[in-house]
């Protein structure tokens, strides 16, 4: 009799698992096909956002190079990239030689990776819950909660179509927040995770990676807090005396950055103290690795420790100190202010649904599972926190931490990445402190998943004709008359030519509405040239040997500082310009220059 309720207790689960993996795959088709639907009818589609703009430029200026047999330096602006990390651009290479140069397919791999977070949210439900002898339906049941939620988020529908690096972000975050849980299960496994994972977020954007060292680092040393008098007598063995001065002015300087906001003046923001920083940092980075691989024959760490340590932190920091600029490029990120009154723990709750119901029933069953079992069966609960599922909801919930505490630059999207790891390992986390009641487990994942059946039913649900009347879709705008201005002046240009730009657009004091439209004027110019089509400024001076012609960009034709600054500039290359044409429009102005015979690429 027991067997056969067995068997009828499987084929249920079996059932459940099933008919939940077809609902979820139903509402993601039904989701990304219609968000595709929606975008084909934006108008402004040939153009992204500005920092979209500026990725796609580094990629089809590689692309360039690679087109023109330079592969070397295409190879070294990869390697270089201090603000903006390759790994986008690869994938988007790889895809351009199928589709060509395209901004529809930059948007498409931004939805692309939002797709795959959905995956990985139900396969990292299911392996999660078939690690902890939980119905695999239960998984797939919270994921699917998961998906509702991003899926009523008021902005995340236009990020999905944005071209920008959150929905990247989502999906390398779940699976780094995933390679943790198994390096808390089964250290020795977890290498590879660990190191796909961590390195995938750090070459979606920087910060991802170095806040991840931030986070994470607390959170695996108390993991293994036994040791962690072994770890402080080897430190103070190492660092004596002198040989603490160096470490004593890194600790002191990142207090210091900590605090940036609260202090008067730039010199924190200046090059000189990020490079003498940077220089410090490098000296400690080395020494320390010189001391561990010193005693390495003596001395003996925690498994999870040296994982952690090798396959997370170690490729992390290296890649950064490859470029001092890359190191200066993240401390300016840290201290630049924006909405920095924000609190991102309050924006989970208010921000982030169409209404804050579900939200907050959600992380309130959590929080009134831990209380109350913290309080009943106080060391059942101190068993669950140490338990791998726990320990990555704390990892995460460490992310948020830093970002509120330890940055002034509070954009909304800067949590987006979180979110679905957020959502998911809370869920787990509570059924950890659940565990030994496994049908309280399973009746509190049934809770808080139908909790956000409301979101679907309401005025701005997903099953109301009315979803998309109430979300912002093109990211780019919904009128097309808002860039034919750059339209009109670069289709005006000589396509066939190679051309060297001076855009003074990009300088802060350009006038608006001008100065919002300087990385259009950069991306349309290269969609629309057979030819070799660069930027030069003064942060980048580009080689004018590869060209025959020069443009230069500014609000009025008139402008003598501009026409300056570009025949400067050619003196100093060796070059003779003379006036070939100039077009304009109100507030734009595009003056096209040509080399003397005798100076033109041949």
């Amino acid at each position: 009799m027991e067997g056969v309720q067995a068997i009828l207790r499987h084929t249920l689960s079996g059932l459940m698992s099933g008919l939940l993996l077809i609902l979820a795959v139903a509402l993601g088709y039904a989701k990304f096909s219609g968000d595709w639907k929606q975008f084909e009818h934006c108008p402004n589609r040939d153009v992204l956002s500005w920092d979209a703009n500026l990725r796609m430029i580094q990629t089809l200026d590689v692309r360039s190079d690679f087109l023109h047999g330079n592969i070397l330096r295409g190879i070294a602006s990869w390697l270089e990239s201090p603000t903006w990390p390759p790994l986008h651009s690869i994938i988007a290479q790889l895809l351009f030689i199928f589709t060509g140069p395209s901004t529809v397919t930059e948007v498409a791999i931004g939805l692309a990776f939002a797709v795959l977070t959905c995956a990985a949210l139900l396969l990292i439900g299911v392996l999660v819950c078939r690690s902890a002898d939980w119905p695999l339906w239960v998984g797939i049941l919270l994921a699917l909660a998961c998906m509702v939620l991003m899926f009523h988020s008021p902005e995340l529908t236009a990020y999905f179509l944005s071209a920008m690096l959150e929905t990247q972000g989502m999906f390398f975050f779940l699976f780094t927040a995933f390679a943790f849980f198994k390096l808390w299960t089964a250290p020795g496994s977890a290498r590879w995770w660990v190191l796909a994972g961590s390195l995938g977020l750090f070459l979606t954007k920087y910060p991802y990676g170095h806040i991840l060292l931030v986070a994470g680092a607390p959170v695996v040393l108390l993991f293994e807090n036994r040791s962690l008098p072994d770890l402080v007598g080897y430190v103070r063995k190492q660092y004596s005396g002198r040989s603490l001065i160096i470490p004593g002015v890194v600790i002191a300087t990142v207090i210091l950055l900590a605090f940036a906001k609260f202090l008067p003046g730039q010199f924190l923001n200046s090059k000189t103290f990020k490079y003498v920083f940077y220089a410090l940092v490098v000296v400690l980075f080395v020494d320390f690795n010189w001391k561990l691989w010193s005693s390495r024959a003596t001395t003996v760490w925690p498994q999870t420790w040296r994982v952690g340590y090798l396959y997370c932190a170690l490729p992390i920091l290296l890649l950064t100190f490859l470029n001092p600029d890359r190191f200066s490029s993240t401390i300016g990120t840290q201290l630049h202010q924006q909405d920095a009154s924000r609190s991102y723990f309050l924006s989970i709750f208010t921000s982030f649904a169409d209404f804050s119901g579900p939200v907050i029933l959600w992380f309130a069953i959590l929080a009134v599972a831990a209380i109350v079992l913290g309080v009943v069966r106080r060391k059942e609960f101190l068993s669950a926190i140490r338990r791998p599922a726990f320990l990555t909801f704390v990892l995460i919930v460490s992310h948020i931490l830093v970002l509120e505490f330890l940055t002034a630059n509070k954009q909304l999207r800067h949590i987006y990445h979180l979110l679905p790891a957020l959502f998911l390992f809370s869920a787990l986390a509570c059924m950890e402190i659940l565990r030994n009641s496994k049908r309280v487990a399973v009746s509190f994942a049934c809770i808080v998943s139908l909790g956000t059946v409301p979101l679907l039913l309401t005025e701005k649900g997903f099953l109301n004709t009315g979803y998309y009347s109430n979300r912002y879709v093109c990211w780019t705008g919904s009128e097309r008359s808002l860039f034919d201005p750059v339209r009109n002046l670069t289709s005006q240009v000589d396509p066939n030519r190679s051309y060297v730009i001076l855009n003074r657009l990009h300088e802060d004091s350009a006038p608006i509405p001008a100065r919002q439209w300087a990385t259009e004027f950069d991306l349309l110019l290269r969609m629309r040239s057979s030819g070799v089509v660069r930027n030069d400024s003064r942060r980048r001076k580009a080689d004018w040997s590869e060209f025959n012609g020069a443009l230069l960009i500014q609000a009025e034709c008139s402008d003598a500082a501009g026409n300056q600054a570009l025949l400067s500039r050619a003196l100093s290359a060796g070059k003779d310009l003379h006036l070939a044409n100039s077009f304009s429009s109100p507030d734009l102005c595009v003056r096209d220059f040509r080399f003397s015979r005798s100076d033109e690429k041949q």
